[in-house]
């Protein structure tokens, strides 16, 4: 048992809280309600670890084997999780705003992985997944991915169209012949994303940016897309039937 004296000060004890974590991290215990921000764990094999209700906001994780791990209420907020392994993780009401996602930039360049993960409740606002990989995760009409950075993200089959998804940047994506109908894509980015043969029909693309979009055989019927960009977008073939365009800017269009 270490007994901190009344001279020590709270600086000390987090210190030493950091440097007692890891060797406990590395026998496989499982820790639960500790606080642990700022701490580095990058790069570490925590396969199957229960972090749920914990926080871990401003953490690093990044380059991290987090499979299976439980993250289930957990404060991650502006944590990096560059280039980490979250296969079958779960995030449930997991807060994970301004958090970073993004592939790691070293030799192997591998995406953040979130396959099979349950997202239920995730909050992640303005976070960066570009590249994700989120095929099979989870994903319900409480998961926000508000103003959220998506680019080239994978998808797979998810129903992405239930999560929040204002101010999303899904540009460059392969979204073919995904289901977005009837989601909220209010200033959402689309720009250079192909949407071939999408079903975006009764949706809210009010200010929307599908600059340079590929939309061939795409639905928008009954979509609203008042003042939303579609300069130079390909829109053969696609449905417009009663779809709302007010002031919609569609210089260079193809229809």
């Amino acid at each position: 048992l270490v007994i901190f004296t009344l001279t020590r000060s709270i600086q000390d004890m987090f210190q030493w809280l950091k440097n007692v974590t890891r060797p406990l991290l590395n026998q496989r215990l499982f820790l639960k309600n500790l606080k642990m921000e700022g701490i580095n764990l990058s790069g570490h094999d925590l396969r199957y670890r229960d972090f749920s209700g914990m926080s871990l906001a401003k953490s690093n994780l990044s380059g991290a084997n987090l499979v299976g791990c439980k993250f289930k209420g957990c404060n991650m907020e502006d944590a990096c999780l560059n280039g980490a392994n979250l296969t079958s993780a779960d995030l449930s009401g997991a807060n994970l705003s301004r958090a970073s996602l993004v592939p790691d930039a070293g030799e192997f360049f591998r995406p953040a992985i979130l396959k099979d993960a349950n997202l239920e409740g995730a909050n992640f606002t303005a976070a960066d997944l570009s590249r994700a990989d989120l095929s099979g995760s989870k994903i319900h009409r409480n998961t926000n991915f508000q103003y959220a950075k998506l680019i080239r993200a994978n998808f797979g089959t998810c129903p992405i169209r239930n999560a929040v998804l204002i101010g999303v940047d899904l540009s460059e994506t392969d979204l073919r012949e995904i289901n977005l109908r009837g989601a909220n894509l209010e200033r959402a980015l689309f720009k250079g994303a192909d949407l071939s043969g999408a079903d975006i029909s009764e949706s809210r693309l009010v200010h929307a940016n599908l600059e340079d979009a590929i939309l061939r055989k795409s639905k928008l019927d009954c979509a609203d897309a008042c003042r939303a960009n579609f300069k130079r977008a390909q829109l053969d073939s696609a449905s417009l039937r009663s779809a709302k365009l007010q002031h919609a800017v569609m210089s260079g269009a193809s229809l």
